[in-house]
């Protein structure tokens, strides 16, 4: 998505089920990211990891994600 979207600053992917936020690892440009409600899939430390790139967030909402462990 860093690609196709350098230069976005917000992103809200708020009551979504994704497997995994990879594709939000070098999205050097984002401040604010919101995922409200999410079912995340996958391992916690494999989330952790593609939050870590995102170098200029300064807002993170994760309220009421839920993790499932596939």
């Amino acid at each position: 998505m860093s690609t196709v979207l350098p230069n976005l600053k917000v992103l809200n992917l708020n009551y979504n089920y994704f497997t995994s936020l990879e594709g939000l690892s070098n999205m050097i440009n984002l401040r604010k990211l919101t995922v409200v409600g999410c079912r995340l899939g996958g391992r916690e430390k494999g989330i952790v990891k593609s939050l870590k790139g995102l170098s200029s967030l300064e807002e993170l909402d994760l309220r009421y994600v839920f993790l499932l462990v596939l």
